[in-house]
């Protein structure tokens, strides 16, 4: 109820005195609406970074589903009376673009693009794959270095209304695995999807075939067969729950091709019942996956708002792919993000193989976790 008085009171200023709103802040931010609900929080997620490092205000700039989220709530809406109150209207596709704008003392509302990236300062020995092929990872490790950016974003994130959140078996580690197949707008896929298929999918123009355009978007179901194998190695064969997010019009054909090629007795598959396709389920999805201890996902802005407000333990995405005999698309590089909710600590490791260090991180992660207590 408070809330809700102190945004009404924020609205009555803006409205009957928008100059007021921008006392002592000559500048604002907003950002770029571009693509779906992923696309458009990384772009809010910028300027809330940029907003946080800088302290300038943050404009919301209306998209779908944005009302039904706390930020609608938290920020005052961009309108036309508000846009009278700056000279200068400026796109910005780096920090250093803005650092430079900043200088100028006329009012200036400044655009995040899409493209931005945070910067963060980190050794490329300590990093070495994120500042090139990962900016929403990168987010995230800003999220963890910096817990009030981080908090900021949790709560502008979080849904405004209850969800009902699925009951998990008892005594076993959680794993939600985003399966991105392509819906909406997006092309079929052109590769094949395990690596003993020669099939080749028969396609007019490859090259607007989304996972040709976009390979860490969409890696195959080998990719998702991989990790969960290489999870349970690392998990010492620990109970799994593997649980199917996906846009894919038949979930249970998915959980039946995995069952089937990871064929593991410590492994239960699960996935939705019944009709399904990418929109069913959007935000309920996206807050259920995050409930889970572990995360596989595609480098996909849909499963990342799941990463940034979750608690997941242990994180598996994509980094680099290359195509074999042109029809089986390959992720070549994997990374594992370990997290200690309690401590704030963040690990980052490639996951190519299981290594030593990263059994002693799950060690410390899962230590309590009961499933994993009676693998060892």
């Amino acid at each position: 109820m408070m809330k809700q008085k102190i945004k009404l009171f924020l609205m009555i200023i803006m409205f009957c005195f928008p100059s007021t709103y921008l006392v002592g802040a000559p500048h604002a931010l907003t950002y770029q609406i571009r693509g779906r609900l992923g696309d458009c929080l990384y772009a809010y997620s910028m300027a809330k970074w940029y907003s946080y490092k800088y302290k300038i205000p943050v404009l919301l700039t209306a998209f779908k589903y944005s009302d039904t989220l706390a930020l609608s709530n938290y920020e005052v809406y961009l309108n036309d009376d508000l846009k009278k109150n700056f000279k200068h209207y400026v796109p910005i596709r780096s920090e250093q673009e803005l650092v430079n704008q900043l200088k100028k003392s006329e009012p200036t509302l400044f655009e995040v693009s899409f493209r931005a990236s945070v910067e963060l300062g980190y050794q490329n020995k300590e990093l070495p794959c994120l500042p090139k092929t990962a900016r929403s990872s990168l987010v995230y490790f800003a999220a963890r270095r910096y817990p009030e950016y981080g908090a900021e974003l949790k709560k502008s994130f979080k849904p405004l209304k209850d969800l009902r959140l699925p009951s998990f078996p008892k005594d076993f580690i959680t794993v939600a695995m985003h399966v991105r197949k392509g819906s909406c707008n997006d092309t079929p896929l052109s590769s094949c999807q395990y690596l003993d298929e020669d099939k080749k999918v028969a396609c007019s123009d490859e090259k607007k075939m989304i996972d040709r355009r976009f390979p860490l978007k969409f890696p195959p179901e080998q990719y998702y067969a991989d990790q969960i194998i290489k999870l349970s190695d690392v998990l010492n064969e620990a109970p799994l729950y593997v649980y199917i997010f996906t846009d894919d019009k038949n979930p249970e054909l998915i959980v039946s091709r995995l069952k089937k090629r990871v064929d593991r007795q410590n492994i239960v598959f699960a996935c939705h019942q019944g009709p399904n396709n990418y929109s069913n389920n959007l935000i309920d999805d996206i807050y259920v996956m995050a409930t889970f201890d572990c995360l596989i996902r595609p480098d996909s802005y849909f499963s990342w708002i799941s990463q940034m407000v979750g608690s997941h333990k242990l994180i598996i995405f994509p980094q680099k792919a290359k195509w074999i005999n042109d029809h089986m698309l390959m992720m070549t590089d994997v990374g594992i993000i370990f997290c200690d909710q309690k401590t704030n600590e963040t690990r980052y490791l490639g996951f190519n193989c299981v290594t030593a260090e990263h059994r002693k991180l799950v060690k410390k992660l899962l230590l309590n976790k009961q499933a994993f207590v009676q693998s060892k």
